[in-house]
């Protein structure tokens, strides 16, 4: 068994979704310089049009697959034989299992890191620590009213 798979075995070794009730995320996105995306890329994906980056912060306290962890990740948006996409640049989180399952199943760049989310009334604020990266803080202020929406149930791998 080789770290490179393709995508039948990846699917072999996976649920049909994983679900994360209650989830809870922070989402910034922000345009960065081409020069920048360009030297952070490995080849051969190339810079897509728009040099956006995004960066999220979560907590998952219930889950179908029986884990509670949060999570961290940094994105960059980049180009593949014409096909635009996003590159995980990292992305940390809180618990051992869901590292593995992440990194070995699906690929995602997952370590262990201190990663808290924390919501007060209108506010959000979320970050990571972690020996590699240093420490990152998220955080937005708003009125309560516009920071509540109806729970939804997210359905995509982790």
């Amino acid at each position: 068994m080789g770290f490179v798979k393709t995508l039948q075995e990846i699917m072999a070794n996976t649920r049909p979704t994983a679900d994360f009730y209650g989830a809870e995320m922070l989402t910034i996105f922000w345009e960065t310089k081409p020069e920048t995306v360009a030297k952070l890329l490995p080849p051969p994906l190339k810079p897509a049009n728009q040099p956006i980056a995004m960066a999220f912060v979560a907590n998952y306290p219930r889950t179908n697959f029986d884990v509670v962890y949060k999570e961290s990740a940094l994105f960059l948006r980049a180009v593949y034989n014409g096909e635009e996409g996003g590159y995980c640049l990292s992305m940390p989180v809180t618990n051992d299992m869901a590292m593995a399952a992440g990194r070995e199943f699906l690929g995602f760049p997952k370590k262990m890191a201190d990663v808290y989310f924390k919501r007060d009334g209108g506010s959000v604020e979320g970050g990571r620590s972690d020996a590699g990266s240093g420490l990152w803080i998220y955080g937005l202020n708003s009125p309560e009213n516009s920071m509540t929406r109806p729970p939804r149930k997210s359905s995509q791998p982790h």
